[in-house]
């Protein structure tokens, strides 16, 4: 019984830390996967809305959708893979960095042909972000 209290009280607090860094890295790898769904959601809820702004049919309204999804289930197994050869960390980061920008452009398209494009490299951003958040 050589240790003191004091001896305790920062081994705790040691806990304590790491308790919270592992919290606030199962936080930020998770945002990623939940922001990736929620894009998906916000623009299929949004469909009307885009439709009216740029005075287009439902074909191209699918083109909008399928854009996003034809990126990201060509790019998700190879991002994958990047990942885990360079690390998940920094591609985790660039997928952020693609996914963010893309979205900006998204909100500012002004045409048909910018929205389906910035759609297609948000796509290619998701695609980093899953595999490399999990």
């Amino acid at each position: 019984m050589s240790e003191t209290p004091t001896a305790f009280a920062t081994a705790g607090a040691k806990n304590t830390m790491r308790m919270w860094q592992l919290v606030l890295l199962m936080a930020a790898t998770s945002l990623g996967y939940f922001v990736v769904q929620l894009d998906v959601s916000i623009v299929n809820l949004s469909l009307p809305a885009i439709q009216h702004y740029f005075q287009i049919d439902v074909a191209m309204l699918q083109w909008i959708v399928n854009s996003y999804t034809l990126s990201f289930s060509v790019v998700l197994l190879s991002a994958g893979v990047l990942g885990d050869r360079y690390g998940s960390k920094n591609f985790l980061l660039l997928g952020y960095a693609v996914f963010c920008a893309a979205s900006l452009a998204c909100g500012m398209a002004p045409t048909v042909p910018t929205m389906l494009l910035a759609r297609f490299v948000q796509g290619i951003g998701a695609a980093i972000i899953v595999p490399n958040s999990l």
